[in-house]
């Protein structure tokens, strides 16, 4: 993927970090998301540590969703869904998507420019492939 730049820096890395904080908590089980989803995007190994610091100083800095959105580049539809999927992974890691982080994913669905048909088949298609 030469889209991804090593580093809690990369847009993307950013813009999951953002989801992680967009509930105003670092949860562990979030960074292993994203952890685990930034190594199969970019092959890259950033440790926990790395992102809760950086997480930490996204949310000391109050940085919002809509200036993670802004620095993200145009994507490839492939990598887009991708980027969504991890998006949708990290909201969830902790069981369920809270009122908050469905108004984040929507607009990171928008930011990837996603239509709302596929941000709601994306949601209900990973949603039916978590039920028991």
């Amino acid at each position: 993927m030469g889209h991804m730049v090593p580093g809690t820096g990369d847009p993307i890395v950013r813009l999951l970090l953002a989801v992680v904080i967009s509930d105003g908590d670092i949860d562990p089980d979030e960074l292993g998301v994203v952890q685990r989803h930034v190594a199969t995007l970019s092959g890259q190994r950033l440790t926990i540590a790395a992102l809760r610091h950086a997480a930490e100083r996204m949310l000391e800095e109050r940085v919002s969703m809509r200036q993670c959105l802004g620095a993200m580049p145009p994507l490839d539809p492939a990598l887009s869904e991708r980027v969504f999927i991890a998006a949708f992974e990290v909201a969830s890691a902790d069981g369920f998507v809270l009122e908050e982080e469905d108004s984040v994913l929507a607009q990171v669905a928008a930011c990837l420019r996603m239509s709302e048909a596929q941000y709601r088949g994306t949601i209900s298609a990973l949603l039916e492939a978590r039920a028991p």
